[in-house]
Parts: C-alpha cells; sequence; structure tokens
C-alpha cells in the first residue's frame, strides 16, 4: 500500500480495496494507519460486512470480528468502534491514541455538514479539488439534511473558490469568493479576490466590493504578487523546464517528454472523482 509502514502482523493475500484513495489494505497495521491518517474521509459505512469478512478471513482475527459486531448490535456509532479497533490491535502509543480520542470527540460533536467540510477540506489540501467541490456542491445544497449555518457557508464558498482557482477556473473561483464576501467579508478574501484579477484580467471583482481596498493595499498585494511570480519562475516545474531547454536535442526530447508525462498525471489526479 502506498505510503505505508511496514506490518509485522499477518498480511492479507488479498487486500481490502480502498476505491475513493485507489489504494487496497494488507494489513491490522495499515488498517489502522488508515482510519488515522484518513479519519476525516470515513464516512458511517465504513463497519460493513466487507470489512468484517476481510478480518475475518484475511488477517483471521475473529475475536476482534467479534467484538465489532456486538459494539454493532449495541448501536455504537462508527467512531466508537474505530477507536475500539485501534485500541484493540495496539499499532499506536499510548499517546497517539489520547491523539485519536481528542479528534474523534471533536468529529462526532461536528454536524453531518462539518464533517462533510472537512472531508472535502482533506480532498483540497491532498491535491484532488475536483473531488473537493463535489462535497461543497452537495453541502451549499443542503444534501446532509440540514440547514448551514452563516459561518459555515462562507467557509464552503471560499474553499470552493480555491478549488476552483486550483483548476484554474478564475472566474467560478471569482464568483464563490463574491458570495462568500457578502456573507463574511474579509481583508484575506478581498485579497485573494485581488490576485485573481492580476492572474487573469478578464476577471473583475464587483464596483460595491472593490471599493473597500484601498491603493495601499493593492500596492502591497500587487508587490506580493510580483515577488512570487519571480520565484515560481526559478523554482519547481518552471525551472525543471528550464534546465531541459539547455540539453542537447536528444535528451531535450526525452526530459520534456517525461516532463509533460508528469504533468498529464498531476492533472489527471486534480480532476479525478
Amino acid at each position: 500500500m502506498g505510503n505505508f509502514l511496514l506490518c509485522s502482523i499477518k498480511r492479507a493475500e488479498k487486500p481490502y480495496p480502498i476505491p475513493n484513495l485507489g489504494i487496497g489494505i494488507y494489513s491490522a497495521e495499515e488498517l489502522c494507519y488508515y482510519m488515522n491518517h484518513y479519519l476525516y474521509l470515513l464516512e458511517d459505512n465504513f463497519i460493513c460486512e466487507d470489512l468484517l469478512n476481510f478480518l475475518q478471513n484475511e488477517l483471521v482475527l475473529p475475536a476482534l470480528v467479534g467484538k465489532i459486531r456486538r459494539w454493532v448490535e449495541g448501536r455504537s456509532d462508527m467512531l466508537q468502534i474505530i477507536f475500539m479497533i485501534e485500541q484493540d490491535i495496539r499499532y499506536y502509543t499510548d499517546g497517539e491514541l489520547i491523539d485519536l480520542k481528542q479528534r474523534i470527540d471533536q468529529l462526532r460533536q461536528a454536524t453531518k455538514a462539518e464533517r462533510a467540510k472537512l472531508r472535502a477540506d482533506f480532498y483540497l489540501e491532498d491535491g484532488r479539488p475536483m473531488t473537493a467541490l463535489r462535497v461543497y456542491e452537495k453541502i451549499l445544497r443542503g444534501e446532509y439534511g440540514e440547514q448551514i449555518g452563516r459561518n459555515l457557508r462562507c467557509q464552503v464558498l471560499h474553499n470552493a473558490g480555491v478549488a476552483y482557482a486550483r483548476l484554474f477556473e478564475w472566474g467560478k473561483a471569482m464568483e464563490c469568493f463574491v458570495e462568500s464576501c457578502h456573507w463574511g467579508p474579509s481583508e484575506e478574501l478581498l485579497k485573494e479576490m485581488y490576485l485573481l484579477t492580476l492572474l487573469d484580467d478578464l476577471v473583475e471583482i464587483p464596483k460595491e466590493i472593490f471599493s473597500a481596498i484601498s491603493s495601499a493595499q493593492q500596492y502591497k498585494w500587487k508587490e506580493e504578487f510580483d515577488a512570487l511570480y519571480r520565484k515560481a519562475q526559478h523554482s519547481g516545474k518552471a525551472l525543471e523546464a528550464h534546465t531541459i531547454m539547455d540539453k542537447d536535442s536528444v535528451r531535450r526530447g526525452e526530459g520534456l517528454g517525461r516532463l509533460l508525462g508528469e504533468w498529464k498525471q498531476e492533472y489527471r489526479t486534480m480532476v479525478r472523482e
């Protein structure tokens, strides 16, 4: 399993699939890591017959499966059962389990919409803005069975704007930022809106909002933008492309082909759902 630690417990012949990440779990240790590291991605149906069959047949943990079934019959919620599994397998230290318990307690106090936002935020930071957008849109449509408050709506709209910006859809990003500004304006949001206009001169800030940005702020933010632009030209993929162009024609073609392949793969990752 990509990025997971080596395991010392029994390893499964057939991994347990995690479709939304495109990975498979091979051991109880990896299961503990996944539940801890990807806690915000877990939904109420995570504890299911498929998972229990995997624990029973592939990892040969009948005692744990029996305990899980008793907890399910006792109507324990998914997060309680997850913590019980973590305690039973003992992959993490006591201190790490205390930290996990605190995160679980915070998550249990959150509404369904708030938990969905945490899940979408995780996708956004994981480089999957398209997947994040699908969840943000569901929240805004009220598909989690509850009204969302002013503050949550403002945050969701803002983060949806960030997701669109990462997909280079500047116009849609501005629409989200403008609506977010109506619910909860802030200097940081105004700055992000102004920076969008520097990235695409066809994108405009509504006059009633633009009037709140002083000349001093515009000058400062333009200076910051120019500094970041100069830095970007001499780092990351831009620097790599520049270095490749200095090579001879054969190695230049090979290098550009590899770099283009990497860019395509990064884009596929961003837009996959």
